[in-house]
Formats: structure tokens, C-alpha cells, sequence
């Protein structure tokens, strides 16, 4: 099996690409509009600069909607999906062959709940949020208490 090109279309990142962090309010959209909540405009139209005497064409870059490592766990999920099973039987005590998707969905979802909280938190006083971020630093408590703490319900109610 190929892998597939960045321009197809992909149910592993359709949907992703085009979106970007506002750098002045942190609020996730589509690159090609407005950001929604403060109303920034990102000048999308390509730069020239001078190198060598050679005049280069420079595309704008946006962050994107998410870090490069988050698009490499999802690739690596995508990879072992893909990846046709060996057939070999199990045994006792043997993990099943795609043991590996379950620990690399689970990284990825530690990952990005540690995200969502450091952006959550961001605005708020000093060190405040970081002091928060530690004192609830497991996945669990910061689903459960963290969060009702903050916004007055359980992620399980949201």
C-alpha cells in the first residue's frame, strides 16, 4: 500500500489542515476567514525575498490546527491499522497484535487533553494555571475535578 498524498482527500486529516490558532486570542478556525472571536485576518498572500541576488517566492505558513508530533502519532495510528495482521496465533500471556493501536490512541489522547488544558488555562493569573495543571496531573482527575472546578460541570456532562 502507497501512502497517501498530503493534497487527497484522508479520514485521518480532513478537516485539520485548513484549520490554525488565532495568534492574538488562541481560538481555533479556518485560515481562509476571519478568525470568529477577535477578528483577525492573517494576510495569506505569498512574500518575495532577495537570497544570492535570486528573487524566491515565499508562501505564508499558519501553525496549523495542531503540533507536527500530534500528526505523527496519528500516522503511526493509521500505519498499524493498516498494517495487515500476521495471523500467528496467541497464546497465553501474549497481547493481541493490535495492542499497539490502543497504546498509541491512548498517548494521543493524553496528548491533546494535555493541551486542551494548557490552552484553557493560559490567561489565567501568574503561575496559576500551571500550579493547577500540577496539582491535578493525572488524565483522570483533571476529566473529573479539574474541570467541574473550572467550569462548574464533569467533562462527562459537557
Amino acid at each position: 500500500m502507497t501512502r497517501s498524498k498530503v493534497s487527497e482527500a484522508s479520514p485521518w486529516r480532513d478537516g485539520l489542515l485548513r484549520l490554525t490558532h488565532c495568534h492574538k486570542c488562541n481560538a481555533l478556525y479556518d485560515v481562509r476567514e476571519v478568525c470568529p472571536v477577535c477578528g483577525n485576518d492573517v494576510d495569506l498572500s505569498s512574500q518575495r525575498a532577495m537570497a544570492n541576488g535570486v528573487e524566491h517566492e515565499l508562501p505564508v505558513a499558519t501553525q496549523g490546527a495542531m503540533p507536527w508530533s500530534t500528526y505523527v502519532l496519528i500516522d503511526r495510528i493509521r500505519r498499524e491499522w493498516e498494517r495487515p495482521p500476521t495471523g500467528e496465533p496467541r497464546g497465553l500471556g501474549r497481547s493481541s497484535e493490535r495492542f499497539v493501536i490502543v497504546i498509541l490512541v491512548w498517548t494521543l489522547f493524553e496528548t491533546l487533553i494535555e493541551r486542551f488544558y494548557e490552552a484553557a488555562f493560559a490567561d489565567l493569573p501568574g503561575e496559576l494555571g500551571a500550579e493547577l495543571l500540577q496539582r491535578f496531573a493525572s488524565v483522570g482527575s483533571r476529566l473529573d475535578r479539574l474541570y467541574e472546578r473550572r467550569w462548574g460541570r464533569t467533562s462527562g456532562r459537557i
